[in-house]
Parts: structure tokens; sequence; C-alpha cells
């Protein structure tokens, strides 16, 4: 087993029991490898707690860099950053689940690493959001609580979302981006 996967099982164990209840020899016992085997893989639990979320944040706000400099309107900006939001956590549902609850559970160097990039993550959403409102594409708002509130929605998938079951990242793009661009505009 490579170590993509045994992370990728990792991050289905601390969704499925959360991160405080999983045990080494629950990983172990999942990945078909005893103590020191494991740990050739990862170092600790923490470890790979950390190793999930930063993965998931470098990808997520990657994807986001990547859309706010393109010179798409912003009102576009916001469609494909809620495409790009929505297809990552649900193509990537475990790690996503673990970045956005379990990694509270992380040691405060860890959390102050974490933190800045999630930071950076909400400023650009709240860039775009400004730029649309000086180039008149949305209203004037509070663009700190719009901002909440949009990711708010878009992270509320890690609850509801049964992956498999329901709707596709399509369906859910769709009105997603109604529901917002309809708050942003009228």
């Amino acid at each position: 087993m490579e170590r993509e996967e045994i992370l990728k099982t990792v991050a289905r164990l601390f969704k499925e029991k959360g991160y405080h209840n999983t045990s080494i020899k629950d990983i172990s016992n999942e990945v078909g490898l005893e103590g020191g085997a494991l740990y050739y893989y990862i170092k600790s639990k923490e470890q790979a707690l950390f190793e999930i979320g930063e993965d998931a944040i470098n990808q997520l706000l990657g994807g986001l860099e990547k859309i706010n400099n393109t010179d798409l309107s912003p009102k576009e900006k916001i469609k494909a950053a809620i495409e790009n939001q929505i297809n990552f956590f649900i193509n990537q549902f475990y790690e996503t689940c673990v970045f956005l609850i379990e990694t509270k559970a992380l040691g405060i160097e860890y959390q102050q690493h974490y933190l800045a990039k999630r930071d950076r993550y909400e400023e650009i959403w709240r860039k775009i959001i400004r730029d649309g409102i000086k180039k008149g594409e949305f209203k004037q708002c509070n663009v700190k609580l719009t901002t909440f509130a949009i990711l708010g929605m878009l992270n509320w998938l890690v609850i509801w979302f049964k992956p498999g079951k329901g709707w596709s990242s399509k369906d859910i793009s769709q009105e997603f981006k109604k529901i917002i661009l309809e708050g942003l505009t009228s």
C-alpha cells in the first residue's frame, strides 16, 4: 500500500470515527500494517491529520488563486470558485471532512500554519466580492459577513452530503451558484 492510499484510509477513519476515537491500532488494522511498518509511512496520528488538512487547504487555495488570477469578471470568478470548492469537496470528501472538522485537534504549531492559509483563502473570496461591488456587478454588502455566509453554505456539505447518493457535483454547483449570485446581485 502506498503512502497516499494510507492517508486516504486514515482520512476515512477520522471522518467515520473522529480523530480522537481513531487509534493507531485502528489504522494498522485497516491498512494491514503492524506498528513499526505503519510508522515508516506516518510518524504519528497528529502528523497524518496535519498532512491531510495541509494537502486539502493547499489544493483549495491553489485552485482559488488560479481563479482569482484570471481575467474573468468577479461574477464569473465567484461561479468558478463555487464550482472549485464543491468539486473538491465531493471528489475528496473524507479529506475535506477531516480538514474542516478534525484539524481543530491539531497542536498549536500545526494550527498556526493551517490558519494562515485558511485566512488567505477567505481573503481571496473577500477580494472577489469587493471587486464585484466596485465594478457594479454585486450590490453593497458587508463583505466579511457575506464571505462567511457563502463559505458556511459551501462548507456545510461535509455534514449533509453522502458520497454516491443524491445530487451530483453539477447539481449542487448549479443550485448554489443560483442562490449565491441572487444574494449578491438582487
